[in-house]
């Protein structure tokens, strides 16, 4: 599963899954699995990083091969530097995955933020996104949104590099404001409508759903949360 895409499991693939954790039991196995499984809207989604797959995982595939399910295994996810490193990330992913796919509300059941992963698709009436050109032509009548929890458009520093201390600050990021820690995160993935600009609800609604998170793994929350004060990245 080197690489994989994130891609459906067939009743095939999950009897194959049980095999091999069969075969392989044991406890460093268990250990170097790092999955989460949520399961929102009849939406199920299990992370795996890296992807040796064990007996308790199996069983969980196998209940669960009649509902969507999407398997996302990569490497370097979630297995990069201490427990309170690989926790953070882990967070992260859920967390800005979450806030693009929420269907909270500031009332709703168990808090706003335990209601990520209700929605697959772009909400509302969103536009064509596309530039046509001889080579690629829009089609007609179809729409080119983003259909998945996150989008992240040109060229900017790497959100695994960010949240696992592997990017350093540029010269031109410091004066911008720009410093490790959770906030650059939000900066690469929507800097240019929530960051500096102060407190909005949009950033303050991905800090919320970060911090559940990372309270739910038992891991502190780290430095610069915001991107409240940041120049986004050009």
């Amino acid at each position: 599963m080197d690489g994989v895409a994130p891609h459906s499991i067939t009743a095939e693939l999950a009897a194959r899954a049980s095999v091999v954790a069969a075969a392989d039991n044991s406890a460093e196995t268990k250990q170097e699995v790092l999955y989460v499984q949520m399961g929102y809207a009849g939406a199920n989604i299990v992370i795996v990083a890296p992807h040796p797959i064990t007996a308790e995982l199996a069983a969980r595939v196998s209940l669960l091969v009649a509902q969507p399910l999407v398997v996302v295994a990569l490497i370097g996810f979630g297995t990069t530097g201490d427990l309170t490193t690989r926790k953070r990330e882990l967070a992260a992913f859920l967390t800005q995955t979450s806030h693009e796919t929420t269907g909270g509300w500031p009332s709703a059941p168990d808090g706003p933020y335990a209601w990520g992963y209700c929605f697959i698709n772009k909400q509302g009436n969103p536009g064509d996104y596309c530039v046509a050109s001889q080579q690629w032509p829009c089609a007609s009548g179809k729409k080119y949104f983003g259909r998945g929890p996150i989008q992240i458009s040109y060229t900017k520093p790497s959100c695994h590099d960010v949240i696992t201390g592997q990017w350093t600050p540029s010269a031109a990021d410091t004066a911008a404001g720009r410093l490790p820690g959770y906030g650059v995160i939000t900066n690469i993935i929507n800097g240019g409508i929530e960051c500096g600009k102060g407190s909005n609800a949009q950033s303050l609604d991905r800090i919320g759903f970060y911090k559940r998170y990372c309270d739910i793994l038992q891991v502190s929350y780290g430095n610069n949360l915001d991107c409240d004060n940041q120049s986004p990245f050009a």
